[in-house]
């Protein structure tokens, strides 16, 4: 599922929920896994890395923190099963 999956989405540092375009809820709890889709700092495209923490941008934008360094969401997609 990529973020622009989402329907609507809420969180605080250790845990992300979702509410799919479907009306799917999910909880994904820290840390959890993600897949680059595109390179950015030191990760590379495709890459699988685990999610430390989930914050705010000083623009409010959803961050994800990956072995210490914050990076947009919207350089990764959560690849997850929606039962």
């Amino acid at each position: 599922m990529k973020q622009d999956d989402f329907g609507q989405y809420w969180y605080d540092h250790t845990c992300l929920l979702i509410v799919t375009s479907k009306g799917v809820l999910r909880s994904l709890q820290t840390p959890f896994r993600v897949r680059s889709i595109r390179s950015t700092g030191a990760i590379p495209s495709r890459n699988w890395v685990k999610v430390e923490e989930v914050l705010s941008s000083v623009e409010g934008q959803l961050v994800y923190k990956i072995e210490g360094t914050l990076y947009s969401y919207s350089y990764f997609e959560i690849l997850i099963r929606l039962e």
